[in-house]
């Protein structure tokens, strides 16, 4: 917007209604079966420390937080 201060966008801005927010980051899964998934591991975490000679638990992150989107400030 040539020809506009700083200030004067965000008169412009405010009068659109549109307000400055700070990002709030949230993780989710566009997986439907993310919530049973969810289930699964955390019985299966809770199962790990009363038998750690049958229950090994390895961990693969399929999507590292590299590809996370990240939250402006």
């Amino acid at each position: 917007m040539p020809g506009y201060s700083l200030s004067g966008v965000w008169c412009v801005l405010r009068r659109c209604g549109l307000k400055l927010h700070s990002a709030r980051v949230q993780y989710f899964s566009p997986d439907p079966e993310y919530q049973p998934k969810v289930e699964q591991l955390l019985a299966v975490l809770a199962q790990a420390p009363a038998r750690p000679e049958q229950v090994v638990l390895p961990f693969l992150d399929e999507m590292g937080f590299y590809r996370w989107p990240v939250a402006t400030r």
